[in-house]
């Protein structure tokens, strides 16, 4: 019976230490909800971060300064949260900034960047930013010692280093083409830190996502040039799926000309959303693709929320004054629309 009873009384103590390790978990005013991340004017202005509470549908602006009392910097190209930390790459202030999700308050800085463009986190204590380098024609993977905020070794891929996907212990890094063009995806191996092998692709391959069968899908933008009057399509773009145990490419969906951007997935990660010619189309991973677009314009930036099921529209505008959001049910018919900052370009959803 005494042994019953001091089973009992650890079973007891276990859980409450359980509870309260659960309510002390970080939770504050940016705990849930949208983050949007807004470039800023370009050479002269600053980027910022917009929240939208889901529940008010209130959106607040500019909240690193709000809570930091100081700008971001020019320009911020994405916002990635790891760790209960969102990281803030800012390109053309070569620096990462850091901080806390839940209420935004800085925790570092990290330096030593070159035209930075994406973080990912890899594990607990190691992350990677990708970079299109000094003059914007190269391309690398800084790794990055989340511990301290300092860069640890360098991984050389191929030009306009862009948006990565972590599958297992691989990393898929799409390269652009940055200021010039590419036609490769790198595989590096998280484990030791280097390419384990490269897939030739279509021309400046930019987003990508996992779909429910495992597959990678990658937005191929083409390769355009200019005739002195048109921008005038030398390759044009393509959606291709790439088996990830194999690093084949297993199909392959051709456009009629170049512009293929911002692919998204859906929650159930079988209908995927990309822009193409002015337009947002939607395509389901078993079909090809859709002679009609879901919303007959285009936008700077899409994104969905898996716990609304809303697809999110970025519409920079001009530029130079304050953007807008768009949010659109799954049958594309517009459900609202908020204002942000500068050139919103894209979103983090918690």
């Amino acid at each position: 019976m005494k042994a019953n009873v001091f089973l009992i009384s650890i079973l007891a103590i276990s859980l409450l230490a359980c509870s309260k390790s659960e309510d002390t978990a970080p939770a504050g005013k940016y705990s849930s909800g949208v983050f949007i991340v807004n470039e800023g004017q370009f050479q002269t202005g600053t980027g910022t971060v917009s929240f939208l509470n889901r529940d008010s549908k209130m959106v607040e602006n500019d909240i690193f300064q709000m809570v930091n009392n100081r700008p971001i910097g020019n320009i911020l190209q994405s916002l990635q949260i790891h760790n209960d930390r969102a990281y803030l790459v800012v390109n053309n202030a070569k620096k990462v900034e850091v901080v806390q999700a839940w209420d935004f308050k800085e925790v570092g800085t990290i330096q030593g960047l070159e035209m930075p463009r994406y973080f990912i986190g890899i594990d607990e204590k190691k992350g990677y930013i990708s970079q299109w380098g000094a003059g914007g024609l190269e391309g690398s993977i800084k790794v990055v010692d989340l511990q301290t905020n300092t860069i640890t070794k360098t991984i050389q891929v191929g030009r306009g280093a862009e948006k990565m996907l972590k599958v297992d212990n691989k990393v898929f890094v799409t390269c652009n083409g940055g200021f010039g063009n590419d036609n490769r995806v790198f595989i590096i191996d998280n484990q030791k830190d280097e390419v384990s092998a490269t897939i030739n692709t279509p021309d400046n391959a930019n987003s990508l996502v996992l779909d429910a069968n495992n597959k990678i899908w990658i937005t191929c933008n083409g390769r355009s040039q200019w005739n002195g009057m048109a921008s005038v399509t030398v390759s044009p773009a393509q959606l291709i799926r790439i088996n990830p145990t194999n690093n084949q490419i297993e199909q392959n969906f051709a456009f009629d000309r170049h512009g293929l951007n911002n692919l998204v997935i859906n929650a159930g990660r079988n209908l995927l959303f990309y822009t193409y010619s002015g337009r947002v189309f939607s395509q389901n991973i078993n079909s090809g693709i859709s002679a009609n677009p879901l919303i007959r314009r285009g936008f700077y930036g899409l994104g969905h929320d898996a716990t609304t099921d809303l697809l999110y529209a970025a519409d920079a505008g001009n530029f130079s004054s304050n953007g807008k959001i768009i949010r659109f049910n799954p049958s594309g018919v517009a459900v609202d629309s908020m204002t942000v900052g500068i050139a919103p370009n894209g979103f983090y959803f918690r």
